[in-house]
């Protein structure tokens, strides 16, 4: 309890929201998606992906969490699941290496496709999963959340990493 406590202390501190971000990707996705108002009645985890896959137009989705996939049978229409390429992962379960796998091949996960890891603040274990992650090669942007990291693939962006308060 203690070890959640400081670290979401940590986090807050050293977060910032949209007015010390100068990515103008990343500006326009705080400012037009994420900070956009919302009436779902979700977790921030599923709010945040919900809009993302408005946001992005998001087709092609891997989701392994049965409560996350019906929360998006509910809210979206026109989703392909397990088709390749992915444009959108939602990984609950945090297998690192099938993750690995997933962003080191081209064909499944293309250029601007997007890494959702949920909770990446509730464990040493998940954290430290986090961190390999966002320091891939092929991953250039990844904005934590606290509540929930995203993870982009844009070869065209230099290597950032952002901590957004929600």
């Amino acid at each position: 309890m203690l070890y959640r406590l400081l670290d979401y202390l940590k986090f807050y501190i050293t977060a910032t929201n949209q007015h010390s971000i100068h990515s103008p990707f990343v500006y326009n996705y705080i400012t037009k998606c994420i900070y956009k108002k919302s009436y779902l009645n979700y977790s921030k985890a599923h709010q945040v992906l919900l809009k993302s896959i408005a946001y992005f137009d998001s087709k092609n989705i891997k989701i392994a969490d049965q409560t996350t996939y019906h929360v998006l049978l509910q809210n979206t229409t026109n989703l392909n699941l397990d088709t390749y390429p992915i444009d959108l992962i939602y990984e609950e379960r945090l297998n690192s290496n099938e993750l690995l796998s997933c962003i080191e091949d081209p064909n499944m996960m293309h250029n601007d496709a997007l890494l959702f890891i949920p909770n990446i603040h509730t464990d040493k274990k998940k954290r430290d999963l986090w961190k390999t992650l966002k320091n891939h090669t092929r991953i250039t942007v990844s904005i934590d959340f606290y509540v929930i990291g995203v993870l982009f693939i844009r070869k065209e962006q230099v290597k950032e990493h952002f901590k957004i308060r929600i």
